[in-house]
């Protein structure tokens, strides 16, 4: 019996009626068991979306998909070879680590940072890898170049409560373009920091944080945005409703598109067996950012800083830019 809840079992109702649902071939075939963090509306709907994505795929065709909450994860004390465990978010990602050291584990819902933080007290043999859910710096500095008009040199400022590494800035700089970054300390006043890169920057990038910091520091950021007319590259929907001229981030639909394209591309490897799932973290697809992503614009920011921005336009731009860096 899968256990699937609320818009998971929706969306694989639909999936069924459209001859996607899934069968399992047998016990040989490996199991995915998706371990979610919250009942969340977020985390629901990533859910449903990496279940539809697996179906679209042909993934559920082949190997079983059961779906839950963290608080059913003791059932999974004794699990048997040949599954693959995917968490979506922090709790049920540290969960996996410390209670299913055996199990091959593809974290998901989940920043950079936080994957460093959890990975960290894991065996040195355990297969772990993850898709985050955070933008990689390249791609940012990328969108904020594509808000540049005339100016010369165009300064992008970098807000983060993390260093950043100065030799990816210098990387990502070229001729006509600057980066300066400030990073935020809990124990420093925060408007030391911000004020500055606002006022001495064209646009500014805004990175997730911790929970608290992210509050604290965002009203400050977002009035010193009009103060100094200044836009803001936000991280989340939410932000850009707020007050950022946009945002670029995962949304559900995306984090469960990239989920389920890693689930696939290690599913369908040449040899696939018990033993192969079980292997060190080299078997497994290296961690990685998400190929797909959404923005958000606040329209009523970009008319009072007169600025014409189009989310289509840009993200086409952005997904072109990402090709060509590809291929070169």
């Amino acid at each position: 019996m899968h256990r699937v809840t609320g818009v998971v079992r929706w969306l694989l109702a639909i999936g069924c009626i459209l001859g996607l649902c899934y069968s399992p071939v047998g016990l040989a075939n490996a199991k995915i068991i998706v371990i979610n963090s919250s009942d969340a509306p977020p985390y629901q709907h990533t859910a449903a979306a990496l279940a539809k994505h697996l179906a679209a795929s042909g993934v559920l065709a082949k190997h079983e998909l059961q779906i839950l909450s963290l608080a059913q994860a003791d059932t999974l004390a004794a699990l048997e070879p040949g599954n693959v465990i995917v968490t979506l978010g922090s709790a049920a990602a540290d969960y996996a680590i410390q209670q299913l050291p055996g199990v091959p584990v593809i974290n998901s819902f989940i920043t950079h940072s936080a994957y460093q933080a959890l990975h960290a007290p894991a065996l040195p043999d355990q297969a772990i890898t993850a898709v985050f859910m955070d933008q990689p710096l390249a791609r940012l500095i990328q969108l904020a170049s594509l808000l540049k008009q005339d100016q010369q040199p165009y300064k992008i400022g970098l807000l983060s409560q993390a260093d950043v590494d100065q030799q990816l800035l210098t990387a990502a700089s070229v001729s006509d373009i600057e980066i300066h970054s400030a990073t935020l300390l809990l124990k420093q006043n925060p408007i030391k920091q911000i004020e500055p890169l606002m006022k001495h920057s064209d646009v500014v990038i805004v990175r997730p944080s911790t929970s608290l910091f992210n509050r604290l520091v965002a009203k400050l950021v977002l009035q010193l945005s009009m103060r100094y007319q200044t836009p803001v590259i936000g991280f989340s929907e939410k932000y850009a409703r707020a007050g950022a001229l946009l945002s670029l981030y995962a949304s559900p639909d995306n984090i469960g598109q990239d989920t389920a394209q890693l689930i696939s591309e290690w599913l369908d490897a040449p040899t696939l067996d018990a033993s192969a799932l079980n292997r060190p973290p080299k078997g497994l697809p290296p961690a990685r950012y998400g190929e797909h992503f959404s923005l958000a614009i606040n329209a009523r920011i970009a008319k009072k800083m007169s600025m014409t921005v189009d989310a289509q336009q840009l993200s086409t731009a952005l997904q072109r830019m990402e090709a060509k860096n590809v291929g070169d």
